[in-house]
């Protein structure tokens, strides 16, 4: 089987703007996309049954020839039988998560595809783009026999970010972040997403309009509850997400970018960085 057929996302991600794109897309631009190997078999300490395998693989073999429909159908008709096609979201929650490492990746193919034909429409409110999220939801309940768990998790967090859903995919993209690379390659598979993360975290706070009323909210940036309880639990990646986040709001001439430069300068007053980020803010119109 053609690893291709598992870097979909990535190809379509790499090629797209968020629901929503910053005023200024100097900054996604600067963003390398990774390209995994992933696994044409079962990682190590994986398994899949005669049945996994084959579902996957008839899966893949449609995915591949071109008939992502056709490729949904027989994983819905394995995973949830119960579920008609296209599936309705209420349905599909409601379907059992993966309980193995076969169905984990089951769940996380029909999550790719439902990426790819919601990414396609580029409308942040679609319900293809919800299904997927909620596909990937389902294979993080087992670790999949084909891709590590943060790939998953960083997809999830890719998507819920192109759905406008901020504050969950900055959840998702802080998770990989923790634990992308803290372990070292798993199965022969070496993932580079921290960076891309933590990149894409720092976009998801500096992003001004969370509710999408069309409107700056009233608290934005690291004033928001939900960011100032995340920056305040210590951990090692506080001040690169800080950083980032400054350089994002004055990459897009934001008036938010001030304020975010002296929160971090209070916060890390001896960090390196600040020095350039200072340079940079001071040619930014009063």
């Amino acid at each position: 089987m053609k690893t291709s057929a598992w870097l979909g996302l990535f190809a379509v991600a790499a090629g797209c703007q968020a629901g929503r794109p910053p005023a200024n897309v100097t900054v996604e631009s600067r963003i390398q996309k990774p390209a995994p190997v992933v696994a044409a078999a079962a990682l190590p300490g994986t398994v899949e049954t005669k049945t996994e395998h084959d579902a996957i693989e008839g899966a893949l073999d449609d995915r591949e020839k071109g008939h992502p429909e056709a490729s949904e159908r027989a994983l819905l008709a394995w995973l949830c039988p119960s579920a008609a096609y296209p599936p309705d979201l209420d349905t599909l929650r409601a379907c059992p998560p993966a309980a193995s490492a076969g169905s984990g990746t089951g769940w996380a193919l029909l999550g790719e595809i439902a990426f790819e034909a919601g990414a396609a429409d580029g409308n942040a409110g679609s319900r293809t783009l919800a299904r997927g999220e909620v596909a990937y939801g389902k294979a993080l309940a087992a670790r999949p026999s084909r891709w590590p768990m943060e790939v998953v998790l960083y997809k999830r967090a890719f998507t819920r970010y192109r759905m406008a859903h901020y504050d969950d995919a900055l959840t998702d993209f802080l998770a990989v972040v923790a634990t992308a690379g803290a372990a070292g390659p798993q199965g022969g598979v070496d993932t580079t997403l921290r960076p891309e993360a933590l990149e894409y975290a720092a976009i998801c706070i500096a992003e001004e309009d969370w509710d999408d009323d069309g409107r700056p909210d009233s608290q934005r940036g690291f004033d928001r509850p939900s960011v100032k309880v995340r920056l305040s639990a210590g951990a090692p990646w506080v001040a690169d997400l800080m950083v980032r986040v400054t350089e994002s709001l004055i990459d897009e001439v934001s008036p938010d970018a001030r304020p975010a430069l002296q929160a971090t300068a209070a916060r890390f007053p001896g960090d390196p960085r600040l020095a350039d980020l200072r340079k940079r803010a001071a040619r930014l119109s009063p």
